[in-house]
This record gives structure tokens, sequence and C-alpha cells, in this order.
């Protein structure tokens, strides 16, 4: 939908802001080429018009060169003087928009000084807590906190998104309160019922609780409300698996072939096979995940191949990796059983 929207306008008024946000909505698609195109109409219409030259900045950032946006982001910031609230902002934004090419460190930089702006409200201070949550830093937390107020109170608490990312700060931390944690996001939820995440946070959080007729109600609502990307689509894929409807999970999964882009697709197709009794297929699956080289693997991985090899009746490769799976940290997931 905001797709045709910004096409319609950059067509009936080619702007340099219709094309920035088309261009910004191809960007946040990770479409770097399209993003460019429109990012290059733009300056093209109008040099003094900001952000395009931001937006060709996060193309580079998108592509790897993160010496390349830098030198991009300190020019448009010295053309304006660091008194551009949008500049700032969206430069602090685009640094943590895109996985393996962030810079949280910077994002964080630069969003102090958004912030010190009249024109800084409720998204510049809850992005400027997201950067300070993206460094991965404990003693950060308090800073993400502290921002995420701000962001509350700017937006005088009709915003759900700065409390409902509050609320799941407190997940990070040992031991955590998820009972709490689920009363602030149906809270959030309250106060602000458009903001469609927090009816899949709810859902995960009763999913990992063992809750699942509630996990599963949360989570179709949260689909109610969201467009049927094929990003949601895989998202609710992988929940139907964990929340054992593995029949709908296996249809929606195979759907999705050749749609989606994530390596890890092929670790829930699998999974989904194996306990469909498709023993062969999961196997093929499973190898083709592997063979991603993907940054962790977990003892399920290897619980799934020993369950695929006793199907097969290879005895001694399921117990050889019943003992690979031993070797993982065991998942965390059901340790918030007792949420009410």
């Amino acid at each position: 939908s905001a797709q045709k929207t910004f096409e319609d306008l950059a067509k009936s008024k080619p702007t340099a802001e219709h094309y920035y946000y088309l261009g910004y909505f191809y960007a946040k698609r990770e479409n770097a080429e399209s993003a460019k195109a429109n990012f290059e109409k733009g300056l093209a219409t109008d040099k003094k018009y900001l952000l395009n030259q931001v937006g060709l900045g996060e193309v580079k950032l998108m592509q790897g060169d993160k010496a390349g946006a830098k030198a991009i982001f300190d020019e448009v910031i010295s053309k304006s003087k660091s008194k551009n609230h949008d500049v700032l902002y969206r430069i602090g934004e685009a640094y943590i928009s895109h996985e393996g090419n962030k810079d949280a460190n910077e994002a964080v930089r630069i969003l102090e000084m958004a912030i010190k702006l009249k024109e800084a409200n409720a998204d510049t201070y809850t992005t400027l807590a997201d950067a300070y949550v993206a460094t991965q830093k404990p003693e950060n937390g308090k800073e993400a906190s502290k921002n995420y107020s701000f962001a509350i109170n700017k937006s005088n608490g009709q915003s759900g998104k700065p409390s409902a990312k509050q609320a799941e700060l407190r997940l990070l931390v040992p031991n955590p309160d998820y009972t709490d944690v689920l009363k602030e996001y149906k809270e959030s939820m309250r106060l602000d019922p458009s903001y469609t995440p927090i009816y899949r946070k709810i859902g995960e959080l009763y999913q990992k609780a063992d809750k699942l007729d509630s996990a599963i109600v949360y989570y179709e609502r949260y689909m109610e409300r969201s467009e049927r990307s094929e990003e949601v689509r895989y998202r609710y894929a992988v929940f139907l698996y964990q929340t054992k409807k593995y029949p709908k999970s296996l249809s929606e999964l195979k759907a999705l072939e050749g749609k989606v882009k994530y390596p890890e697709y092929y670790r829930w197709l699998a999974y989904a096979q194996q306990k469909n009794g498709m023993s062969q297929e999961a196997k093929a699956n499973l190898d083709k995940f592997m063979a991603s080289n993907p940054k962790a693997t977990f003892a399920s991985d290897y619980e799934c191949y020993a369950e695929i090899a006793f199907a097969l009746k290879n005895q001694d490769e399921a117990f050889s990796n019943l003992r690979k799976a031993s070797e993982k940290e065991l998942d965390n997931d059901k340790s918030v059983a007792y949420i009410e």
C-alpha cells in the first residue's frame, strides 16, 4: 500500500520530497538499486533538499561501504550546520536499519545531536533508544529506557511503540519478570491498539510460556492487522510451527518457497517436514540450511537430524546427533511457563 502511494505521488508530482520517500521505501525493503535511482532523481530535481543525499549515503551503507556512507553523511551534516533535525534523524535511523552494516555507536552520536533540536519528537527519542539497545552494551540499558520514557512523554502516552519497546527491554535482564512484561504489553495495546507489532509480541510471549491457545489468538490478531507480505507470512509460518500447528506451518512454508531469502527458511521447512513424516525431504532441506554456513546452529538442528535418522532406521547416526545436541546450550524457551 505504501509503495503504491509513494509511486503515485512521484508520478503525479515529481518533487524532490516525493522521490525521497519512494527511495526511502525501497531502502526499507533492502532494494538498494531502486532506492538509489529515486534518490538520484530527487537530488537532480532539487539539490537543496538534503534528504536525497542522506538517502544516497544510506545506499552506500546498504552496500557495505561504511566509509563512503560516512563521507556523504558528514557532508550533509556540514551543509545543514547540524541544525536540520530530519537530516540528523534519518542518518541516525539509517545507521541501525540494515543488518550486517550497522554502526550503533555512530547512530547514538548523531541522534544525540538530533534530540537537542526543538523539532525532536517521540520518534527521535524512540530511535535513539533503539540505537542504545543496538550497541549491545549492558551499561546502555539505562539510556535506552530513559529515552523510551522521553518518547512516551513526547507522545502524551498515546504511542504504543516506545512503551512496548521499553517493556521489551525487561526481557534482556537476567531472570526477567515475564508476567510484568505481559502486563506492560497489554497496557501498551490498550493505549494504542493501532500499534500492530504489540499483538505479535504478546503472542510470542504466550508461546514461550506454552500458553498456545492464547498465543494463536494474539498472533491471528497481528495477522489481521498486517499486510500479508512474504516477511509477515514467513514469521507466521515459524510461529505456527512453534505452537505445534505442524501441518498448517508446512503448508505456509511451502507456499513461500522461492519467495523469501532467509537461509533459516530451510531450517524451518525441514523441521515442519519432519514433524509431518517427510524425513527424506526434511534431511535434504536441513542439509541445505547447514550448507549456508549459519552463524549459529542450535540443539534443535541436531535433534531434528536425530529424528530423521531414527525414522530412516539409522540408529548410529541418530545417537551421534543426539550427542551433538546435548553439547549445545539448551534453549530457554520453556523458562516462562509461570505466566498467568
